[in-house]
């Protein structure tokens, strides 16, 4: 998973991903993870975009192996500093 800072935004994005896999990203303001969402998609990128400046912001990412009845999520989690 890669994170990157894109003015008030944040990218999110995955070097490679299995044609039968789709992926689960849920950001949230650090402190604040019972008001996160999650977006479940099957290409990346994605942008999150009117975070607030100097705010800490945590994104975890999952990845789900579709077609495979029962498989567990793998997932991930990075928090990091939105600056200016």
């Amino acid at each position: 998973m890669a994170v990157e800072a894109m003015g008030d935004g944040v990218r999110v994005s995955f070097e490679r991903l299995p044609q039968t896999a789709s992926v689960g990203i849920t950001l949230w303001r650090q402190g604040q993870e019972q008001e996160a969402s999650t977006v479940r998609l099957e290409q990346t990128p994605i942008l999150f975009t009117a975070l607030q400046e100097g705010a800490v912001y945590c994104v975890r990412a999952c990845t789900y192996l579709d077609g495979r009845p029962g498989s567990a999520p793998h997932g991930h989690t990075l928090c990091n500093h939105q600056g200016s």
